[in-house]
């Protein structure tokens, strides 16, 4: 089975209060990047494009409210200040296709129903969440309602080499190249991406550097020219440009959060 998980783990912005993540186990680690709460928030939350998509169920106390699927973004927003508690599923961008049937074309930056995607999730599992009270409960009846559902005979192996070639590359690789690497037509790759992600692969790659210079960013002191050297860009402005493209920010105005 192929595992991406071990070159790429995806990073949201920053862990607000009442904010919680769940790993899943094992057998759902290469599809789940985890499962998570979000307690009533006071204030907005950066977000940013983590190559993720989500359903998220939502609660007043212990009264459901609603749901939805949100899909790959490929820009930074902030989410408004809530009252409601949240329940969330995170899967990667190549992992979500597995568990549905449907297509993704034309879900970029995009929120949805979830019985639009995800029909059998909004009948079966959600009476299983709403028994439960808490991140650990809740994860674990999604777990194995998950388990079930799972169905690997939908993993593209075009899209599955692509999304390793651009990690290893750090989102240098060209479209062309990934459509040569796998014998079929640029236009075919495109397709098959646009149905199983709903993004572009050139988007998606463009989305995976970004996210690896933020997980850099995250880890290392900040220093521009050697983060455009070794992610191949032209100069420093360009790197800058790319990334306050997606996350909002500079990367130094970025990292000034993380130390507060």
């Amino acid at each position: 089975m192929f595992d991406l998980t071990s070159v790429y783990r995806p990073q949201t912005a920053m862990i607000y209060n009442g904010y919680c993540e769940y790993k899943p186990t094992a057998a759902l680690s290469p599809f789940i990047r985890c499962f998570w709460e979000m307690k009533e928030c006071d204030k907005p939350a950066l977000i940013i494009p983590d190559t993720c998509m989500d359903i998220v169920f939502s609660f007043n106390g212990s009264e459901y409210a609603d749901s939805g699927f949100c899909a790959i973004d490929d820009s930074a927003h902030l989410s408004a200040a809530h009252s409601v508690s949240q329940f969330g599923i995170r899967f990667y961008a190549w992992s979500a296709c597995l568990f549905t049937a449907e297509s993704f074309s034309g879900t970029r930056n995009g929120s949805f129903d979830i019985s639009a995607f995800f029909p059998d999730i909004r009948r079966e599992l959600l009476p299983k969440i709403m028994r439960e009270s808490t991140l650990e409960s809740r994860a674990k009846a999604s777990e194995e309602y998950l388990l079930k559902r799972l169905d690997i005979g939908r993993m593209n192996s075009d899209v599955m080499n692509s999304i390793y070639d651009m990690i290893v590359s750090k989102g240098t690789i060209k479209t062309a190249e990934l459509a040569a690497a796998n014998a079929i037509s640029v236009r075919q790759l495109e397709r098959t991406f646009g149905e199983k992600i709903g993004v572009s692969p050139k988007l998606l790659s463009s989305l995976i550097r970004y996210q690896l210079i933020w997980q850099e960013l995250r880890t290392k002191p900040y220093n521009a020219l050697d983060l455009a050297a070794e992610f191949g860009y032209s100069d420093q402005s360009h790197l800058l440009r790319d990334f306050k493209r997606f996350h909002s920010l500079l990367p130094s105005q970025a990292t000034a959060f993380l130390s507060k």
